[in-house]
């Protein structure tokens, strides 16, 4: 009879040594699994479906299309890492282990390198810089219409903000901070005139490439440009990086609606034939768009994203994520917190949560998207403070709903 991993005596010792050692076993196992918790965001933000785990390894299925084994082989031959392929188990999956923050970095761009099979890029503050063209219109077109300043540092947080892609969507936006009410009808005849000008003689001009086009020559792998630009703006732009006419471009006009929803990444995905693409890009709706679609997402160029607007993978604040801070803040143990107050006591966090849940209700009843995401996003923290309190963590909510889906699954009945 043999384990199934059967470990060597020296192994054994150091397991005994460590068993004697308290203080030193539960600082690892703290970092374990924090840093889980950090690749387990990282993988699904390339596209993963990551299961959960209590262990010091992760078990993740690629997207349909893409070999395990191939991946596991490339991951070995080109990059010197080993995980293993658990497809026998679970359709094509691999499970790595949890290790350092800095070997986590290394295997998810390892990862990234064996897995994708092509790179798609967003243009504005991707490959172009637009703070003195895109930017400035947003900000010169509101101040026309209002007839008030406008300052740049509106125009960033109004783009930063998911739903903003489009820039005439983000100077109607700008306006409604302002308190002036505008069409986008009425915004674009104005905007139009201050970018692209007389004969392409307007703002567009002072847009700068952030990529030489060196660098993507050496990328090896199909390339192609999503974009939100209209088709003749972004020829503009791909000409003045010296990209050819016949890379792959999916523009405004491509897709009955933009990002971020899916339908601009799916088209291209369609166009360069790869089954997981990458796509770089800027925004929060550059994000939403490739997780829908199915893509990795790396966050590029200058954007300037809110706090919190963004998460250490390079999208907006998961529920994982926003579960470390809560268990951080937790063990932080300062009166001054709020969440560590909601976490010590029971009763204000029971009354929290009840007044949250009417709150919710009440704007689903009454009130418009806006409020439902508000306080839908106020009951989800006060519930995660609460059960994280007593030693319940997001992998476990997790696991009950994944058996409750086998279970409605094998029923072929939705979940209750």
């Amino acid at each position: 009879m043999k384990l199934p991993y059967s470990i060597n005596s020296l192994s054994q010792r150091a397991a005994l040594d460590a068993l004697g050692r308290q203080e030193m076993m539960e600082r690892c196992v703290r970092e374990t699994v924090r840093e889980r918790g950090k690749l387990a965001n990282g993988l699904r933000a390339l596209g993963m479906k990551v299961y959960p785990s209590d262990a010091n390894f992760v078990l993740f299925a690629l997207p349909n299309g893409v070999d395990a084994k191939a991946v596991q082989e490339k991951l070995a031959g080109k990059y010197g890492i080993l995980v293993r392929d658990r497809s026998g188990l679970v359709p094509n999956a691999l499970r790595a282990t949890v290790c350092t923050q800095k070997e986590n970095d290394y295997f998810l761009k390892s990862l990234l390198g064996a897995a994708v099979g092509a790179v798609l890029f967003d243009i504005d503050g991707t490959l172009v810089d637009v703070t003195r063209s895109y930017n400035e219109a947003i900000r010169k077109t509101a101040k026309r219409i209002s007839g008030n300043p406008v300052q740049m540092r509106l125009v960033k947080q109004v783009k930063a903000c998911s739903g903003m892609n489009n820039d005439w969507d983000a100077t109607v936006e700008v306006l409604r901070r302002q308190g002036v009410r505008a069409s986008r009808e009425e915004v674009l005849p104005i905007f139009q005139r201050l970018y692209f000008g007389k004969q392409g003689k307007g703002l567009i001009r002072k847009e700068k490439p952030l990529l030489q086009l060196r660098l993507l020559q050496k990328i090896g792998k199909p390339v192609g440009i999503v974009t939100g630009r209209p088709r003749a703006e972004a020829r503009i732009a791909m000409k003045m990086l010296g990209l050819p006419r016949a890379m792959p471009l999916v523009a405004m006009e491509d897709t009955r609606i933009g990002k971020p929803e899916p339908a601009p990444l799916l088209l291209a995905k369609k166009m360069v034939g790869a089954k997981l693409p990458v796509y770089l890009g800027d925004s929060p709706d550059d994000c939403e768009a490739a997780a829908r679609a199915g893509c990795a997402f790396v966050a590029i160029g200058n954007g300037a994203a809110q706090p919190g607007e963004f998460g250490a993978d390079g999208c907006r604040l998961t529920l994982a994520q926003l579960d470390d801070l809560i268990a951080a803040r937790i063990d932080s143990k300062s009166m001054d917190s709020y969440t560590v107050k909601l976490a010590r006591s029971k009763k204000l966090a029971v009354a929290k949560i009840r007044e949250e849940g009417e709150e919710l209700a009440e704007a689903l009843e009454k009130k418009g998207r806006k409020e439902i995401i508000w306080e839908a996003c106020d009951v989800l923290y006060h519930a995660l403070v609460a059960v994280r309190a007593r030693g319940i963590t997001l992998s476990d909510l997790e696991r009950e709903l994944w058996k409750r889906n086998k279970k409605a699954h094998k029923a072929k009945v939705p979940i209750s």
